[in-house]
């Protein structure tokens, strides 16, 4: 199978037209995929420059969803280069964290190969401080299994101030343990 890259801004780094490895997208936000390659119903190896990929032959399933539905972007995809082409999504197609799979059959009428595309939506948060420039939010909400112990940590954390500390007015004092 031939690979291709591709650079889609909305996205998350490059992509490679062909190739299965999971994209990550940002949850509720409208962006546009590269899907393929379609190849030949006939040899399995052609590509098919000229198909329409209308919304109604996008179908996405989505993490905890039963069974596979239309995408909701109306706009059909476009093609781009030997057999692959561009699928927008909109915020509605991206709203569920977790995985979304996009198939694309148009073996019906014999023109192309079934396509399947795998892609990982994240919380916003998450795929700005990988991908952009926000920070990871981190909070201590609990530690060993006990909330009361992370709450505890991240007050104490809270009050810690970095810097030089003066000791001499400290008293040393004997501590007695018990055997």
């Amino acid at each position: 199978m031939r690979a291709f890259l591709f650079h889609a801004p909305a996205h998350a780094g490059v992509f490679i037209c062909g190739h299965r490895m999971t994209t990550f997208l940002k949850q509720s936000t409208a962006t546009t995929v590269v899907v393929g390659p379609f190849v030949s119903t006939t040899d399995g190896f052609t590509a098919r420059t000229a198909l329409t990929i209308s919304q109604a032959k996008v179908l996405l399933w989505k993490q905890g969803g039963t069974t596979f539905g239309a995408k909701n972007d109306a706009t059909s995809g476009t093609h781009r280069s030997n057999g692959c082409y561009t699928v927008p999504l909109d915020a509605t197609d991206t709203n569920t964290v977790g995985q979304l799979i996009l198939s694309v059959d148009d073996s019906s009428v014999g023109l192309a190969l079934p396509v399947r595309q795998n892609f990982m939506v994240m919380p916003a948060n998450v795929w700005d401080s990988l991908f952009g420039s926000d920070k990871l939010q981190v909070d201590a909400v609990e530690l060993n299994s006990v909330v009361a112990s992370g709450v505890n940590i991240e007050r104490s954390a809270s009050v810690i101030v970095p810097g030089t500390t003066d000791n001499t007015a400290l008293v040393g004092t004997t501590t007695q343990f018990e055997t």
